[in-house]
């Protein structure tokens, strides 16, 4: 099987280290919109892979 977008839901407040670990093998950020909300900012990231 061949994944080249993904659209994961995570919740974390170290979503710096989770979207590290898609990028050693290849993956970017296409999309990053961040919302604020009364709790504090979401992001919500799209990732894609070239190949």
């Amino acid at each position: 099987m061949k994944i080249t977008t993904f659209d994961p839901i995570m919740y974390s407040n170290k979503a710096d280290d989770i979207i590290r670990v898609f990028e050693d093998p290849g993956f970017a950020k296409t999309h990053a919109p961040v919302t604020e909300t009364e709790k504090g900012d979401v992001a919500c990231v799209r990732m894609k892979h070239e190949n």
